[in-house]
């Protein structure tokens, strides 16, 4: 097993606050979809954080947890889940005013849709997680996001416009390496 996860695991035994722990399932529940590691387990302990969220009425973790069941659920192939899921995280990121969370919302919605052939919400939701990114001052994820559209492009048959997206990501990408070399 990797150490990472039996760590966070003997954290999570030890753990005496709700809410501490319910942040450890979901970095444990994270870091195992990541990985495509035993997808149900971390289904199990990213429900086992929700559960104690919202006993505790949080609703920061609720959020978060909501987005790595919807993350879980795509891995799985499992859409019409993970956009429900998805769709609960982005309404409850609007309510908390966590931009961060709301753009990895639309983020994975997009790709979700670009999966189910949704070509034209697929960029639509990128598209909105690119001014969300933005405002956050994070150009590799608005990088990303370009990539994740000109790749729906691509799919639709424009290579045009694939390659318009394509070159957009790219040219973030060599800024950010140029400002890291100096």
């Amino acid at each position: 097993m990797d150490e990472r996860i039996q760590e966070l695991k003997e954290q999570i035994k030890k753990e005496k606050s709700p809410i501490k722990k319910a942040d450890l399932l979901l970095d444990l529940s994270s870091y195992m979809q990541s990985l495509f590691y035993n997808l149900p387990e971390a289904e199990r302990h990213a429900i086992q954080a929700l559960t104690i969220a919202k006993e505790n009425q949080d609703p920061r973790i609720v959020g978060f947890a909501q987005n790595i069941l919807g993350m879980i659920y795509w891995r799985q192939g499992k859409f019409e889940d993970a956009i429900e899921c998805t769709d609960k995280a982005i309404k409850i990121s609007e309510l908390i005013k966590n931009k961060s969370l709301e753009a990895q919302g639309h983020g994975l919605l997009g790709l979700i849709q670009e999966q189910k052939g949704e070509l034209d919400q697929a960029i639509f939701h990128h598209e909105k997680s690119i001014a969300l990114y933005r405002e956050l001052g994070n150009e590799r994820l608005v990088a990303a996001q370009y990539n994740n559209i000109g790749n729906a492009y691509w799919d639709k048959g424009d290579l045009e416009k694939a390659l318009e997206y394509h070159q957009k990501s790219l040219n973030i990408k060599e800024k950010i390496l140029e400002s890291m070399s100096h």
